[in-house]
């Protein structure tokens, strides 16, 4: 009996180190698949982090202060006026035009600067209403008034393309088609606070599907702004080279779709958070799997 007894306690205790044993194992892999799980949501979110948009297109002026890459070209003042009025403070006159090009979503970005108030002909600093009964101020970016971003892509330092803000829309255009917007993702902006600020952006992408816009190559753009009411005066700035880099990715082409006065667009770290919360909801389904 004592060496039965024995024998049972030998082999008892082998099966509850074996058991230990698997208990550890199964342990371990469940460490290395919430490790896997944890390396993969943070890869996600990096990634997420990086292909985010480095410009929010709000009329916000902000986000493009440091911004490496960034090219502008400042603009003469004091010379958009009427014929009534040789020059007054109006949405119209330039400062200075920059651009941007973000390989990670092969995004064009422009930024116009003006004087006064974004689609203000009258310089009431008020771009839905006219303080001179002989003027027309239509609302914010209106039908007669105009602000562009020109485009010469194939190095012949003529304008091949125009990113159009007008009648509160922009869109692409092809010069030789000025009627048939690409297709594409387009967005503008003057801002919120578009009575104080002097801000006008401008979105495009992919830019990669605009023909000649070849990998590696520059292009050269250059700013315009102009209305048609009252005979008010244009103005143009000079040219500015930019480099078309290599895209990371290249998006499907879009149906154009202006943003609304203060919308924004939903950015890739919307995707990213999601990919973590499926990651955090299959770990438990796959701990007990395993057990």
């Amino acid at each position: 009996m004592g060496e039965k007894r024995g024998s049972n306690h030998f082999y008892g205790t082998n099966r509850l180190v074996s058991k230990l044993n698997q208990q550890r194992n199964d342990g371990g892999r469940v460490f290395g698949i919430v490790k896997a799980a944890l390396v993969v949501s943070a890869f996600l979110m990096a990634t997420a982090s990086i292909g985010a948009a480095q410009i929010t297109v709000d009329g916000n002026a902000g986000d493009w202060v440091g911004l490496s890459g960034v090219k502008c070209v400042t603009d003469a003042t004091g010379e958009i006026g009427s014929l009534q009025q040789p020059y007054f403070v109006n949405g119209f006159d330039i400062e200075d035009f920059c651009v941007f090009y973000d390989p990670l979503s092969d995004t064009l970005y422009f930024k116009i600067n003006v004087t006064g108030v974004p689609g203000d002909t009258d310089g009431n600093l008020d771009n839905s209403n006219s303080s001179d009964i002989s003027i027309t101020d239509d609302l914010k970016v209106g039908v007669g008034d105009s602000y562009r971003a020109y485009l010469d892509v194939d190095g012949d330092s003529i304008q091949d393309y125009f990113l159009q803000y007008t009648n509160n829309v922009v869109k692409l255009l092809n010069v030789s088609d000025p009627f048939t917007p690409l297709s594409g993702t387009a967005a503008g902006s003057i801002g919120a606070n578009f009575n104080i600020d002097s801000v006008i952006e401008m979105s495009y992408r992919p830019a990669h599907n605009v023909t000649d816009f070849k990998e590696w190559s520059n292009f050269t753009a250059w700013g315009w702004a102009g209305s048609s009411q009252e005979g008010l005066g244009e103005d143009i700035t000079s040219h500015t080279t930019q480099s078309a880099g290599q895209p990371v990715y290249s998006p499907k082409p879009e149906q154009t779709t202006p943003l609304e006065q203060g919308e924004e667009r939903q950015t890739p770290g919307f995707e990213a958070a999601y990919a973590f919360f499926v990651v955090l909801a299959v770990v438990p389904f796959l701990r007990k799997t395993i057990r």
